[in-house]
């Protein structure tokens, strides 16, 4: 698999729009008080929201899933990681001021607390996502060597007790693990960095092709659907394992990590043509992170759903093409907004570098 050097692939760029699609789906569904607490009774249409969310849980593992499997064989920059802090802290500071300018925000809602959030998104996960993704770029480089340098057995040996510890003890076992994070965290992108990073080196025999990993990645988000559903059965009827009903939806769940890599691998595999839809991805690629930077701003997140009036056709038939408009709204609005961001980055960028030249 190592043969593979293009920076960019364009499957696997529709797959990096796809995902970010797949986010703000869940955000939808969860923030826009669509789907109703699996501890309650649902409708027909909340249903069919859990089972929207079990196809697109997967987005986050895939999104860390690409990212491993280039870096692996990438040469660590410093100045990419100056860059993704400097994004994040772009929305997390720009976006308060702009929403308190225009009177969405008050003054009243500004507390210390917030302020730090705003300075210091990285240390207060203000976007847990870009602070484990963050510090696992930061370990990139001594990741990639130490998956490089290993034999194939030891690295075998090696994800596989990382996910007897993290991933299939909380698979199987009723009880609730101290450690577990449920895929939030750092760790466990570190983690999905080694299997991408095994993938990128050996493939994996069991999915050769595109159409198997389609496959599993269906039966897998189904069993998601069903297992979930049948673990809140149980906790109705014998009043326990409440706690349980949305652990199947946990990232480092062990269905959800096999359909995320079966996802990828469909993917990847995916020998696609040079058509509109493949050049228009890899075009908007690099703007999909602020995508998820801009709906996921701390003021920002429960805003943009009011907005949309995400829950007014909550349990009637319009609500799946409601769905569809606000997804292509929020995606399509981040990646302009982004787009302006890169090219005001490049501006200073040049400009400083002009300085430094004098």
């Amino acid at each position: 698999m190592s043969e593979v050097k293009s920076k960019r692939i364009p499957s696997i760029e529709v797959l990096r729009s796809l995902a970010m699609f797949m986010v703000i789906t869940m955000h939808y569904l969860d923030k826009g008080k669509v789907n109703i607490s699996l501890g309650e009774t649902q409708t027909i249409w909340s249903v069919l929201g859990w089972l929207l969310h079990s196809f697109c849980i997967v987005a986050v593992n895939c999104y860390v899933l690409i990212s491993g499997y280039f870096l692996v064989e990438s040469k660590f920059r410093w100045q990419k990681l100056v860059e993704l802090v400097s994004q994040v802290l772009f929305y997390s500071i720009l976006v308060p001021i702009v929403m308190f300018a225009i009177g969405i925000l008050p003054a009243s809602e500004i507390s210390l607390y917030k302020l730090f959030l705003y300075v210091f998104p990285i240390h207060t996960e203000h976007y847990w996502f870009a602070t484990s993704y963050i510090v696992m770029y930061t370990f990139s480089p001594l990741l990639a060597a130490g998956i490089k340098n290993m034999e194939k057995k030891s690295l075998q040996v090696t994800i596989a007790i990382s996910l007897l510890l993290f991933s299939v003890a909380k698979t199987i076992l009723p009880i609730q693990m101290e450690f577990d994070r449920f895929g939030y965290d750092a760790l466990w992108f570190i983690i999905l960095f080694m299997i991408a990073g095994y993938i990128r080196l050996y493939g994996i025999d069991a999915i050769k092709e595109s159409k198997k990993g389609l496959i599993i990645y269906i039966c897998g988000s189904f069993f998601t659907f069903v297992l979930a559903f049948a673990i809140r059965a149980i906790s109705l009827r014998v009043g326990k394992m409440g706690y349980f009903i949305t652990r199947t939806f946990d990232y480092n769940h062990l269905i959800c990590l096999i359909s995320s890599v079966a996802l990828f691998l469909c993917f990847l595999y995916w020998n696609t043509s040079d058509n509109k839809l493949t050049r228009l991805a890899v075009a908007i690629g690099p703007y999909t992170f602020g995508v998820y930077l801009l709906h996921e701003q701390w003021e920002m997140r429960h805003v943009w759903p009011k907005l949309l009036q995400t829950g007014k056709f909550a349990g009637t038939g319009l609500q799946f093409f409601h769905w569809i408009i606000s997804i292509l709204i929020v995606f399509w609005v981040g990646i302009g907004v982004d787009f302006l961001r890169s090219k005001l980055f490049n501006m200073i960028k040049n400009k400083t570098s002009k300085e430094l030249d004098k």
